[in-house]
């Protein structure tokens, strides 16, 4: 899974055409080298979309070298000629939210405008990336240099941040901000999100992804699309079948082919022993040193520790991982259908269905396949396809359907711990109260977040405007006090609103700091982002729940109708 994601890659290439020629052409992936046809020409891209800002009616590259003319700057070889930013989004979006390269373009502009005014920009959006994954992901290029003063901005900590003919400075305050922009975009447009400012899952860094390309690129040529390995073991030379070495057609870094074989070993193990067991098997060792998780393997002369591989292999992160499988037990995917209605149970939903499940086993061929990945669908009414004139394959289809959302709705049971109707329907009310709950603080927090921004910006304003205001305040001649408010009547207008503002939410001097209100919008942007994947979980907790809970009723349903019309029948 690839969540919307923001990286950075400064330039010192002078040549300003080239960021446009390689967003616009097609570029050998692993190389970077621009591919050509048999005539030498270089081969445009299929698709893309393109816009330029503060560019006037020349292209980027031109009235990027203008500006820097106009300004003398960028004329060392070491100076930082343009910022490349690279927004991806999740490769699910498409399908699941409608996401087109025409409206990841118009957000990307949106997004160009507001965090990087005063710059000229070219932002390109694509409509798959290198993997072929199909993650639409939009460039922004700006010149490094500003050519407009602009507004100061809360994580800008110098004057020079604001003034034009300086330079943009990719501060780690900057990209923070930068982050927490990129996920409440996503989140205002109902995209998928993860929290950017908390941590990486993954932690893969620029070195580690380009390694990986390269070594592809040298494994491609070498085994020119040598057989993949067993679904049975992680991917990657660290694992052996027969005491030989695995092949696989996709490269690994030496922490990729740690992290398979740390989750190859965590989705069985229940314990500290049995992970260590099965790590074992696979070649790496793991050691515990002042809190922290190192993994070894054997290939390798020193230990790669938990955090650089990412926050899914911290040790409190992998403890919890194995208290978790603890408590399924090694019996949690068993499908208990052995139980038959008698009087006293008929009047239990779930102990019809089991006693439904068996007999319909017994009677048909159909092969059931515990698979916890597999989402749970609703029974089909057959009597309903029946009548709409549905013929004899779709009725066996709908069977063979109804027995596997059955065995998978007790599977669920089972799994989850859930051993009597009352039980599920607490589950499932619960579950529907958690989602409703998250649902409000998110809401909260989204209001506190517009609140904390208003407050903000309006300091921002009191504070560039004061002088103008207190100067044009301090005027005793009428004359010329006129004059001044005719040459300074922005700034008196917006420093007038904005301690009217202040006034009237009570806050007093000295002011509260940008910067820390700042700080305080990116936690609460990361906070909302926990929420929603929370809330995400608690959906998706609760369909499951209200499926199970559907298929059981439906099947209960139909068991006692049958069995009210046999008694008729009998009489």
């Amino acid at each position: 899974m690839q969540l919307a994601t923001i990286k950075h890659v400064s330039s010192k290439n002078a040549n300003y055409g080239d960021a446009e020629s390689y967003l616009t052409f097609e570029h050998d992936e692993f190389s970077g080298k621009a591919l050509r046809d048999k005539n030498g020409h270089l081969i445009p891209r299929e698709e893309y979309r393109m816009d330029t800002l503060l560019c006037g009616e020349d292209d980027f590259a031109i009235a990027c070298m203008r500006a820097n003319l106009h300004f003398g700057k960028n004329n060392l070889r070491g100076d930082v000629k343009s910022h490349h930013y690279i927004i991806s989004y999740d490769p699910r979006d498409a399908e699941d939210h409608g996401l087109t390269v025409d409206r990841a373009q118009e957000l990307g502009v949106e997004f160009c405008r507001k965090n990087f005014p005063g710059h000229q920009a070219m932002i390109v959006t694509h409509p798959d990336g290198h993997n072929h994954s199909g993650n639409i992901h939009t460039h922004i290029v700006i010149n490094s240099l500003r050519i407009e003063d602009v507004p100061r901005m809360a994580y800008m900590d110098k004057a020079c941040d604001t003034k034009a003919g300086m330079k943009h400075r990719c501060t780690s305050a900057c990209l923070r901000h930068l982050r927490a922009e990129v996920m409440e975009m996503c989140q205002e447009n109902g995209l998928y999100q993860i929290d950017l400012l908390g941590g990486s899952k993954d932690r893969v860094t620029n070195k580690e992804y380009l390694a990986q390309r390269r070594g592809q690129q040298k494994l491609d040529e070498k085994t020119n699309g040598a057989e993949s390995i067993s679904d049975d073991k992680p991917s990657g030379s660290i694992v052996s079948v027969d005491d030989k070495p695995a092949k696989t057609s996709k490269y690994e870094t030496d922490k990729e082919k740690l992290r398979r074989a740390i989750r190859f070993a965590l989705d069985r193990a229940d314990s500290m022993e049995s992970l260590t067991k099965l790590l074992l098997e696979q070649g790496v060792s793991v050691k515990e040193s002042r809190g922290r998780f190192s993994y070894l393997s054997a290939d390798r002369p020193r230990p790669i520790t938990d955090r650089m591989l990412g926050d899914d292999f911290l040790r409190q992160a992998v403890l919890d991982q194995l208290a978790k499988n603890a408590r399924l037990g090694s019996d949690a995917e068993r499908i208990v259908i052995d139980q038959t209605v008698t009087e006293q149970n008929s009047n239990d939903p779930i102990a019809v269905t089991k006693t439904v499940l068996n007999m319909l086993l017994k009677q048909t061929s159909v092969v059931i396949k515990p698979d916890r990945e597999k989402k749970l669908e609703r029974v089909v009414d057959i009597d309903k396809i029946i009548e709409n004139g549905k013929g004899e394959g779709y009725r066996q289809w709908a069977m063979e359907h109804n027995i596997k959302q059955m065995a998978g709705s007790m599977s669920y049971l089972s799994r989850h711990g859930i051993n009597n109707y009352d039980e599920l329907k607490n589950r499932l009310n619960a579950a529907l109260d958690k989602k409703d709950n998250l649902l409000q603080q998110m809401k909260s927090i989204e209001g506190q977040i517009r609140e904390k921004k208003e407050l903000r910006d309006q300091i921002l304003k009191y504070g560039k405007n004061k002088d103008v205001y207190t100067q044009w305040r301090g005027m005793k001649d009428g004359k010329k006090k006129d004059a001044f408010y005719q040459e300074h009547c922005a700034e008196i207008i917006l420093t007038e609103a904005a301690e009217k503002y202040l006034r009237a939410h009570g806050i007093k001097s000295p002011l509260p700091s940008p910067k820390k209100i700042q700080a305080e919008i990116e936690d609460l942007i990361s906070r909302k982002a926990i929420l929603t994947q929370e809330y995400q979980e608690a959906k998706k907790t609760a369909d499951e729940l209200g499926t199970v809970k559907h298929n059981i009723n439906e099947v209960s349903q139909k068991f006692q109708q049958q069995k009210r019309i046999d008694r008729e029948f009998a009489r």
